[in-house]
């Protein structure tokens, strides 16, 4: 175990550093430039509801801002450079001095909470000092380059049909990933390489275990067979110079800087992702499937589950290890285009007669982009389909020989005869040309991902077909351990590197639950699940008395009767959790074809100041995502949507939990932390934020969106939200959010607003959806931005903390004694914190499981801190961070990420709901091309989200 203790001789953050040097004490600015937020300001609670200890001068930061000479902010703010000259940080003996990124240090390791031993899915992977050698690729198609007189890059069925535009972050090549494997692969067989042991990572970077027998640049010929023809590839080597002056670099210097330690991560990934292009798995990302499954499920809609597994390398507290972890994903099921149709469709097309619009329209977005085989030559050929024809195989013309005639004739001429001419082609392009080929004449190839999101009904389905308890999990681990052994072992041993098939033990902490405070003092405890029942307590504080509301019924299924059991049951729980819901206005129906907006208006002509809407799944004219848009931007009308299923077996937990939600909506506080992390002794804001991104070609913009605590407890928050678009089209500057500073703006003033005229004195930010490839960038663009805002604001910066919040990694735990298991699947316990053995080296990051693993493994969040001004210990963070996990509106339980980071997925979500509909209403109506574009009405109402009467309308 690495040696505790606080380690604090880190002096200032260092933007906080820079920022005191550069810039002028002035007097508050830019209130007056901001409208007033329409808020519900609370009283000051009562002393009598809770007692806290005094605050403690440890936690206040020594922060301040010199006066200097006149000079102008905007200029003095744009000199500010984030990026000092490194400094140097001994991590323990068994380290040298390593000059890594400035972002901050570890102060210490956590020893708060009981000890607990768990089993990771980490291998060790040793490795003898040694020396690889990195080099440049470049292929080239050579048939292309002859007919086109340049490499013609390569084009999707997206860019195709004008949905979507390349950017610069893409492979910008004329050769596919797969056939660039392909080359290289056909490169080294052919120039007798394999001595060399290189490895590719099927783009731009080959290394090798010894130096390649040339100097400089040199090109190579390559030749692949491809159905009848031949053809032609070039193939550019040259080495990367290092500083050094060679390509060559030795494995353990790499592991002494930090850009060193993401050279060495991706040279040893490559090795262990190496597979040469005969074996019989695919690879997706790190991901690995066989290609034959047995144990594949079907899924719908063309698609099933298929099994692998994933594997990456980390670096460790003690060296390198590589991370396994099962896969599963949906692919298109293979075979003949007309059973895939019957699947997607749900009815076999083959029969009763020509296909309807709407199920032309649905099979082309299923089928679009996949890759299938002809079955009518002698010879294998294949294409990607770009769409479906619009008229059927004996309605289009075509010239043969002179002679017009049908596809269908053509067909029966020149193959057979066809069995469905009433069916539609698929329509394929080969160079200039294009090519259609009937259904019956086409099978889809195996081994085809399904690319972007699935439905709400299919991943729900997939998740339950997936979930597999801890010990199970770590089972097929094992298992994938071998074989990632058998695949790579050879080629990890000619660079030196043994990976350990035995699990890595770790030891972490089960850090204590908070206790919760409800009215009259009542106090709750969560129990080892991190659940609890409010059993007759009362909310902290109730929203606003509700004078009168209203029920608006759209599911024409739902009986008199189980509405009235429903607002039955509802009243009373009501009463019972304090919330006076005053006059009940009744019950209005209105059917399928009855206008959404007409009906929000009619409750509005009532009087009513709420209304719960009843919506069915089976009703297709009235779409939650509208009702909200119209209910929360147009007429500022609080709203709360349940489902017709839900009357059926509605109860008191289920009406409770309704009732979190509208108590939050409508201003109130559902409960409060009884022992509060002591940086809420004096005003802090809690910041979160996200971006989410849509598909490709799906016509939808990024949204970014952050919210900001606007109370002591943290309870009440406040969204800013932005549609924001590549202002350059790289990938980086569309996850950093672009408008983070006017949003944190916003968001100040609405904290003073909502404080009796305080501002927050730290700035506590966390910061979900960043890769750590963009650490860096997001890191230093907005906290610098951050920084400006407090300066704009208040007049001086605020000390800020920095957190990256990430769930889409693949490090399992599972108890290494059953008995500390938690629930039906023996999950590690809410609570569990592990901060040494596998955590970074240098960066500051602890891994936290803060929920009860109600299905499958547990998957804890990886918290890592990039900037930290305000000097927290590794105790004080793992505890603010778990018991923000408490604090989520919408339910009794701990969830498993911090509610402000959940609050702005939420909110996220809330605004592409608003343009994923409003773009598909758009293009139902004209050309795809024409209606991706996002409304200027919606582009407004998702930028104004902060000013909408609701505050906490996304929940």
């Amino acid at each position: 175990m690495p040696k505790k203790g606080r380690g604090r001789g880190r002096g200032r953050g260092i933007i906080a550093s820079s920022l005191e040097n550069k810039l002028k004490t002035e007097p508050t600015i830019g209130r007056d430039d901001f409208p007033k937020l329409e808020t519900s300001n609370f009283p000051p609670l009562s002393s009598e509801a809770i007692s806290l200890p005094g605050p403690s001068s440890d936690c206040n930061p020594k922060l301040h801002l010199p006066s200097q000479d006149n000079k102008n902010l905007s200029e003095e703010l744009d000199k500010l450079s984030l990026l000092e000259k490194g400094e140097t940080l001994s991590i323990g003996p068994e380290h040298k001095e390593k000059t890594v990124a400035k972002f901050a240090p570890r102060p210490n390791y956590g020893t708060a909470g009981r000890p607990i031993t768990l089993i990771s899915n980490y291998f060790p992977l040793k490795f003898q000092p040694g020396t690889i050698y990195h080099y440049d690729v470049e292929i080239i198609s050579l048939d292309q380059l002859a007919k086109y007189g340049k490499p013609v890059k390569k084009t999707t069925a997206a860019e195709a049909s004008g949905k979507y535009t390349r950017i610069e972050h893409q492979l910008d090549k004329n050769v596919g990933k797969l056939k660039c494997r392909e080359v290289i692969e056909k490169l080294v067989s052919n120039q007798l390489l394999q001595s060399y042991n290189p490895v590719y990572d099927g783009a731009k970077n080959i290394f090798t275990s010894k130096p390649l027998p040339f100097e400089g640049k040199v090109s190579f010929t390559v030749e692949l067979q491809n159905g009848d023809k031949i053809r032609k590839y070039k193939v550019d080597i040259k080495p990367i110079k290092k500083e050094n002056g060679t390509n060559a670099t030795d494995l353990d210097s790499l592991l002494k800087t930090y850009d060193g330690q993401s050279e060495f991560i991706m040279a040893l990934n490559c090795i262990i992702n190496h597979r040469e292009t005969t074996s019989l798995q695919i690879q997706i990302g790190r991901s690995f499937f066989y290609l034959h499954q047995p144990n594949k499920i079907s899924l719908g809609e063309g698609l099933e589950i298929w099994f692998g597994y994933n594997q990456s390398l980390h670096l460790t507290h003690k060296g390198p290890a590589v991370v396994i972890n099962l896969s599963a994903k949906a692919f298109h099921k293979a075979g003949p285009v007309l059973d895939y149709a019957y699947d997607v469709l749900r009815r076999d097309i083959s029969r009763g007669g020509p296909m309807r619009p709407q199920e032309i329209k649905r099979l082309e977005e299923a089928l679009n982009g996949l890759r299938v085989k002809v079955t009518h030559l002698h010879y294998p050929r294949k294409y990607t389909v770009q769409g479906l024809s619009k008229l059927t195989a004996e309605e289009m013309k075509i010239t043969y020989e002179g002679e017009e005639m049908s596809i269908a004739r053509y067909f029966e001429i020149k193959y057979k005869r066809l069995m469905y001419p009433y069916l539609p082609c698929l329509f394929m392009r080969s160079s200039n040309n294009q090519t259609y080929i009937p259904f019956e004449n086409c099978s889809i190839l195996e081994g085809q991902p399904k690319l972007g999101k699935l439905s709400g009904a299919l991943t729900g389905k997939m998740i339950r077909q997936t979930a597999i308890s801890p010990n199970d999990r770590f089972k097929a681990i094992d298992q994938s351990a071998q074989i990632v052994k058998k695949e790579s072992g050879k080629k990890l041993e000619s660079y030196k590197l043994f990976m350990d098939l035995k699990f890595k033990n770790v030891e972490g902490r089960v850090i204590d639950r908070p206790s919760l405070f409800y009215q009259g003092g009542n106090t709750c405890d969560p129990d080892n699940r991190g659940v609890w029942r409010m059993d007759g307590k009362i909310f902290y504080k109730t929203s606003i008395s509700i004078e009168s509301w209203i029920l608006l019924n759209f599911a024409e299924d739902c009986t008199m009767d189980a509405l009235h059991r429903f607002v039955d049951t509802f009243l009373r729980t009501g009463k019972k959790v304090g919330l006076n819901f005053g006059e009940f206005l009744g019950i209005k129906h209105f059917g399928r074809r009855d206008n959404a907006e007409a009906a929000l208006k009619y409750a509005l002509g009532t009087n009513a100041k709420f209304a719960l809407i009843v919506l069915s799944r089976r009703d297709t004219f009235h779409n939650y995502d509208e009702i909200k848009f119209i209910a929360d931007y147009k007429l500022g009308f609080v709203t709360q949507c349940i489902e017709d299923n839900v009357l059926n077996r509605i109860n008191d937990q289920i009406a409770n939990n309704i009732c979190l939600k509208i108590n939050i909506k409508l201003g109130g506080i559902n409960h409060i932390l009884k022992n509060r992390p002591k940086v809420f002794f004096k005003p802090v804001i809690i910041l979160g934020a996200d971006a989410i991104h849509s598909p490709r070609g799906s016509g939808c913009p990024s949204i970014a969106a952050v919210v900001g605590s606007m109370d002591a407890w943290p309870s009440k928050y406040k969204v800013e939200c932005r549609v924001q678009e590549n202002p350059d089209g790289n990938k980086i500057s569309q996850e950093v959010i672009l408008d983070i500073k006017n949003m944190v703006k916003n968001l100040l003033n609405a904290f003073y607003d909502n404080t009796c005229g305080k501002y927050p004195e730290k700035i506590i930010f966390f910061r979900d959806g960043v890769s750590e490839g963009q650490f860096l960038t997001v890191r230093d663009e907005e906290v610098t931005a951050v920084q400006k805002a407090s300066f704009e604001v208040i007049g001086k910066v605020m000390p800020i903390t920095y957190i990256i919040v990430q769930k889409r990694h693949q490090t399992r735990f599972r108890p290494y004694n059953p008995k500390d298991g938690v629930g039906r699947g023996c999950n590690i316990p809410p609570g569990t914190t592990v901060d040494t053995d596998i955590t970074h080296p240098d960066l500051f990051d602890y891994f936290l499981n803060s929920h009860e693993g109600i299905q499958g493994t547990s998957k804890p969040a990886h918290y890592t801190v990039l900037h930290d001004d305000n000097m927290f210990d590794a105790d004080e963070l793992q505890m603010l961070s778990y018991h923000l996990c408490y604090m989520y509106g919408k339910c009794n339980r701990s969830v498993s990420i911090p509610a402000p980071v959940l609050y702005a997925d939420l909110a996220c979500y809330r605004a592409k709901k608003y343009a994923d509909f409003h773009i598909m209403k758009a293009t139902s109506s004209v050309s795809s091309k024409s209606g991706s574009r996002l409304p200027d009405y919606v582009r407004q109402a998702i930028d104004n989200m902060g000013q909408y009467r609701n505050s906490m309308f996304f929940l």
